[in-house]
């Protein structure tokens, strides 16, 4: 009979050992004996080093070779004669508790290891199990996570489930209205092979979970810039928008981000109220995974050529100097850094009637490996500063706009988002009085900026007599304002992340229109500061995703001084600190009732 290992289930590679042939036993009857005895093995001293037999054998531990098993419970006793004195008497080992084996320099693997934390990245013992973690999180941005599988990732199923929870969540706001008046999904050109996920796919699926609920869907044929997808809200009257997009971040990461009725991206409680939707929906309906079936749904409609008609002929209001632009000897050079953005950038240039922006062409088209820059973002690059004057470049989902101009001497400058706002503010104003004469209508004129964004705008403000206002970080908070100030004209906001909301078409941060208004040169910027007052920030950042770190820097300046109440730095590098606005704790000094604003 072969000879069997002792614990298959925890060792089954181990190719077994020929067994020894001690005296007879409980654990080996003689009846189960069928080959000759060999010679038993010799035990070894108690003081002599482990041996490759004896490999895990404690020498204090070692029993007297009449000792009884070992594990006498594992085997039920068998019938048989009386045994001799067994091997390892009780007295002598105590016995582990199973299943976990000991640890031996032969199994040094089979030592347990400890299981480490769900949102502790990928390692070669566990590489995915990060990603069945906790689930990601919507919030007003959205969703924003790698594509990959389990539940803290982007994929088929939590496309699905957030599909379904938006749409039941659409459906308690909206009612019948929704299966009259639809949505719009639109997406980008990412994709990843590994896991099968795309830009195009997700938006597919999330297309065909709203289709099996009757509601009407306006899904782009083909890759487009974010923008179009708030200009379609408000353009086609819909209740909602989808855009599959993430934006500058890294190849392998995608995105979902909702648009409401007004065009704006989502602020509370709609994030709350489609998070809860969310959980409540997490079994994928029978019909959410048919794709299949858009091809001859009568709720399937392409918004595309529609859409890009009426985007440019919207933006043309802006363009107010035609006739410079037609003459203008500028070269431009743009990089789309491998997104969607350069067949846009080109249409919007054409109606403005500028000359074509030369591109670069290891950049212009689109490609999800992104493979000359290691993070798709222009605010960190510098490659397009070759051969032209000024150059501009996008974000892969053309939301946001860079600008670099050349100076005198050949070196460049990049400009900065509060100064691209600053130009932009100054120029949209400036049209706006040689179009509206009367000056009393000045104070019907708003412009907004975001609180960590530069306040030159608020100095143009004070200046010419039109209204400022701050917003809290982020176009949705701008977006939502400006639906709401749409009685008056609300011309230009910017936050100081290289997002522009030139006018009104679009409420949210539009890298289009923007690249087609700004060609104004670095002297009028300073000519801007020298008659509203110079506004210098500088801006940096480190990366840091230790969440007890972040903490601990937060609670340190809430604490400056050492104290139990919340006490904040009064000057910094010298200079007076005149407020401070924690919107976390909802503190702002600059308020009678210390509390801050939120809008």
């Amino acid at each position: 009979m072969a000879s069997l290992p002792l614990f298959p289930s925890l060792f089954p590679s181990l190719t077994p050992l020929p067994l020894p042939h001690p005296p007879p036993s409980p654990l080996f009857p003689p009846s189960s004996l069928t080959h000759p005895p060999p010679s038993p093995p010799s035990l070894p001293h108690p003081s002599s080093p482990p041996s490759p037999l004896f490999p895990s054998l404690i020498p204090s531990l070692i029993p007297h070779p009449s000792s009884p098993p070992l594990f006498p419970s594992l085997i039920p006793p068998l019938s048989s004669p009386p045994h001799p004195p067994p091997l390892f008497p009780p007295s002598s080992l105590t016995p582990l508790p199973l299943p976990l084996p000991l640890p031996s320099p032969l199994f040094p693997s089979l030592t347990p290891l400890p299981l480490p934390h769900p949102s502790s990245p990928p390692s070669p013992l566990f590489p995915s199990l990060s990603c069945f973690g906790s689930r990601m999180e919507f919030g007003t941005a959205g969703l924003r996570a790698a594509m990959g599988p389990g539940i803290s990732c982007m994929n088929d199923l939590t496309i699905i489930q957030t599909t379904q929870g938006f749409c039941k969540y659409l459906e308690q706001c909206f009612g019948q209205s929704l299966k009259e008046r639809g949505v719009v999904v639109g997406f980008d050109a990412r994709a990843h092979p590994p896991s099968g996920g795309s830009s195009r796919r997700f938006a597919s699926l999330a297309a065909a979970v709203f289709s099996c609920r009757g509601v009407p869907v306006h899904l782009f044929c083909d890759i487009t810039p974010t923008p179009f997808v708030p200009f379609a809200v408000s353009h086609l009257g819909l209740c909602a928008g989808v855009m599959v997009t993430a934006s500058h971040n890294p190849k392998q990461d995608n995105g979902y981000k909702v648009y409401w009725e007004n065009g704006a991206q989502i602020v509370p409680p709609h994030d709350k109220g489609i998070s809860v939707a969310i959980e409540a929906n997490l079994e994928p309906w029978p019909e959410s995974w048919d794709i299949t079936s858009l091809s001859h749904s009568p709720l399937l409609k392409d918004p595309f050529q529609d859409i890009h008609t009426e985007y440019y002929r919207t933006i043309q209001q802006h363009c107010h100097h035609r006739d410079i632009n037609k003459s203008s000897e500028v070269k431009i050079v743009h990089t789309s850094v491998h997104g969607v953005g350069h067949a846009f950038v080109q249409s919007a240039f054409k109606a403005f009637d500028l000359r074509p922006p030369y591109a670069v062409e290891e950049q212009k088209d689109p490609d999800p490996e992104f493979p000359t820059v290691k993070y798709p973002n222009p605010e960190e690059g510098k490659g397009v500063l070759v051969r032209s004057y000024c150059s501009s470049g996008q974000r892969p989902d053309a939301d946001r706009l860079a600008v670099a101009e050349q100076q005198k001497g050949g070196q460049w400058r990049v400009f900065s988002g509060n100064e691209l706002g600053a130009l932009l503010g100054w120029w949209v104003y400036q049209c706006w009085k040689q179009t509206n004469p009367d000056q009393s209508t000045v104070k019907s004129v708003y412009m907004l900026a975001s609180t960590v964004s530069s306040k030159i705008l608020r100095a143009i403000a004070l200046k010419e007599g039109f209204h400022f206002e701050e917003t809290l970080t982020g176009f949705k908070w701008m977006g939502n304002r400006a639906r709401e100030l749409t009685v008056h004209y609300t011309h230009a906001d910017f936050e100081e992340a290289i997002g522009y909301m030139c006018g009104s078409a679009v409420l949210d941060k539009d890298g289009v229109s923007a690249a087609a208004i700004n060609i104004t040169l670095s002297q009028q910027l300073t000519a801007v500061y020298e008659e509203y007052g110079y506004h210098i920030t500088k801006n940096s950042y480190f990366i840091c995703h230790d969440q007890a770190v972040i903490r601990a820097m937060f609670d340190r300046l809430r604490h400056y001084d050492n104290q139990e109440d919340v006490s904040y730095p009064r000057q910094c590098g010298g200079v007076a600190i005149t407020a401070v606005r924690d919107l976390t704790t909802g503190y702002d000094s600059s308020q009678a009732d210390n509390k801050a604003v939120r809008r």
